[in-house]
This record gives structure tokens, C-alpha cells and sequence, in this order.
């Protein structure tokens, strides 16, 4: 079978390995791509990303229209020579989608693993029409957040049969324990997308005898305490360093009704960390609380400030929160069996 992945970041294009890179951001010269790999089955797979330049362009697509346009426009005649598009993210599928509508193979299936809900799961106005119309065109969905199947039950009814949830899963060869590493007394976040910050730094004002290390930004837009230091983007071999380092990981997010943050979560559970997260729609499908992680509830500071607190200053359980989470990626949360169900759901959709 003939696949196109269109995915919504930039592809590395390497003739040989480069495991400093992680799976989802490089295609090797004869080696299947990403959950690929662990496909019974083997495919012919042609992975495009998205174009980073020119830089106005690439920023308009992003950060004004929310939609990346250029993608999809360039493989649309290119697309109908597959049997099955799998389109990761909402940002280009659904224009790829509507174009469909005006022309397609009636053969090639279009199949989109919808990490954003539709790109933000908006319930009126414009987006949602183009959502619906957009919708008629795809043939299976796949989300990483439970609570998404309510989104299609109410606005993509013909698809609620052909919506599968899959748990995301992080790579447990690149995301490992490791004890050659010594430990440092630090708190660490990191991410710069999808962050409750604001909550975490009133927290941290509140601990000054805990260090805080924050990766993914050099301001905010509020009072950072002397124990809290700003750290800028760096890359995933540096990042993976701090996350051995650190003595535990805090993930604090906002509210939203979709997949966000599951990532940086189960990379740092793979590391056997322990790990405070925010409860929300997108993380309870892979926290049991007090067991994998602890759960802080949305937006209270004291409940952070608490929860924080207590893993820091309690060694046992810290180390039995790592032991539980890192345990849970390998039996539920991995590369593998992500893939593995990918699979059977692309199976279902050919028939």
C-alpha cells in the first residue's frame, strides 16, 4: 500500500541515523518512518512536512491564520496517486480536505490523527462550518484525548463509527532512565505552548527554597521570583539532560477539551521522573493519581504550591511515583503500541 504522512512540523531528511534526533522529526534513507516501524505489515510511506521559510509566510500560516495552507495545496494532485493520506494534525487536513471536495480519487482514503480537536474544537460560527465541510471528506479519525469523542458525536456524526482512541506514545528508546546521571536539586518545567505558568511562578514565590528551572521561554509576562529561572528553547539531547538532572518535573496546563501536553508528560515518566501535572480533559486518560503521577487541580495555586511541596521533600515517594510512571509507558504509553493500533485502525478504514 502507497501512503502519504503529511505532518504539521518540519521533516529532517537524513541518509544515515541521527539518534539525537527524535523519531517523529526525521525520515531515514530505507528505514520505515516513526510508529511505522512497528507495523506487522510493511508500506511504501512518503513523509512531507511543512515548510519553515520563507519566515513571514510560515509565521502568518501559523500564528494569524491557524491553518497551514502551502502544504496542502502542493500535494493535493500529488495526494490522489495514494491509497491512504494520513494527515497528523487539523492545521493542514482540513484544507486538504476541502480541496478533496472539489477533486479527488474516490479510491484514496483520507485518514487524520486530530491532536487539536479540529483545530481548537470550536462549537459555532465559520470554523465550525468549515470543520463539518471539511468533514465529509475524511474517512477515520484518530485522537489522543478520550473526552474528543464527544466533539464528533455532536458535530461529525457520520464519522462517530470511524473515531478511534488511541493513547499517544512517546519513545522509550530515546526517553529512558537514566542512573549514569546524578540528580540536582531543581524543579523542572518545560514547554513553551499550552502552559498555566502564571499558576506555577505564584507557587513558586511561595517556595523559595526551591529551585525552579523553566525550559521554553525567556519571559513572561508577569513577576519572576529569584527562584525561578528562565531557560530558552534548546535542543530535544540538551532538554532530555535537564529532565535526568532534575529531582521532579511539574507540567502545569490550562483547561482545553483536547489533546495537549501528553508528550512532555510521558517523556518525562519514560525518565523515570516523577511528575506533578495539572488535571485536565487531556491528561487524565494517563495519570492514576497518587499512583503514575499527582494530580494539581486547574489553576489553584495553593493546591501547586502543596503538591509541589510535598514530592520535594518526600524521597520514597517520589521515587515510587517514577517507578509507577515509568512502569505505565512501558505497558501503556509506548512508540510500539501506538503503532501497533494505528495499524489496526488504518486496517478498518481500507475494507
Amino acid at each position: 500500500m502507497k501512503i502519504l504522512m503529511l505532518v504539521n512540523w518540519k521533516i529532517n531528511y537524513l541518509d544515515s541515523e541521527d539518534e539525537l534526533i527524535q523519531s517523529p522529526d526525521k525520515v531515514v534513507k530505507g528505514e520505515p518512518y516513526w510508529f511505522f516501524k512497528y507495523f506487522k505489515e510493511k508500506h511504501e510511506v512518503d513523509v512531507v512536512g511543512i515548510k519553515t521559510t520563507p519566515d513571514w509566510i510560515y509565521d502568518f500560516e501559523k500564528n494569524k491564520l491557524h491553518f497551514y495552507l502551502r502544504q496542502p495545496f502542493s500535494m493535493w494532485g500529488k495526494s490522489e496517486k495514494y491509497d491512504l493520506i494520513i494527515s497528523h494534525g487539523s492545521q493542514s487536513s482540513l484544507f486538504l480536505s476541502i480541496l478533496r471536495r472539489i477533486k479527488s480519487n474516490k479510491n484514496t482514503r483520507h485518514l487524520l490523527i486530530d491532536v487539536g480537536c479540529m483545530n481548537g474544537g470550536r462549537e459555532s460560527g465559520l470554523s465550525l462550518k468549515l470543520v463539518k465541510l471539511a468533514g465529509h471528506k475524511l474517512d477515520g479519525i484518530i485522537y489522543h484525548a478520550s473526552i474528543q469523542k464527544g466533539y464528533y458525536e455532536r458535530y461529525l456524526s457520520w464519522l462517530k463509527e470511524k473515531s478511534f482512541f488511541i493513547p499517544f506514545g512517546t519513545e522509550t528508546g530515546y526517553y529512558f532512565p537514566n542512573s549514569k546521571i546524578k540528580e540536582e536539586p531543581f524543579v523542572l518545567a518545560y514547554g513553551a505552548i499550552k502552559r498555566d505558568y502564571e499558576t506555577l511562578i505564584k507557587a513558586a514565590k511561595s517556595l523559595p527554597q526551591i529551585q525552579f528551572k523553566i525550559i521554553g521561554l525567556i519571559d513572561l509576562p508577569f513577576e519572576v521570583p529569584p527562584n525561578v529561572e528562565l531557560i530558552p528553547f534548546m535542543a530535544v539531547d540538551k532538554l532530555r539532560d535537564y529532565i535526568w538532572r532534575s529531582r521532579l518535573v511539574v507540567i502545569p496546563l490550562p483547561v482545553f477539551n483536547y489533546a495537549y501536553g501528553q508528550m512532555t508528560l510521558l517523556q518525562s515518566m519514560a525518565c523515570k521522573k516523577a511528575v506533578v501535572v495539572t488535571k485536565t480533559p487531556s491528561t487524565i486518560d494517563y495519570i492514576e493519581d497518587n499512583k503514575t503521577g499527582i494530580f494539581v487541580k486547574p489553576y489553584d495555586v495553593s493546591d501547586m504550591k502543596e503538591k509541589i511541596e510535598r514530592v520535594w521533600n518526600d524521597e520514597k515517594l517520589r521515587k515510587m511515583l517514577a517507578l509507577s510512571g515509568s512502569e505505565s509507558v512501558k505497558a501503556q504509553f509506548n512508540e510500539e503500541l501506538m503503532g501497533l493500533k494505528v495499524e489496526e485502525v488504518i486496517e478498518k478504514i481500507m475494507k
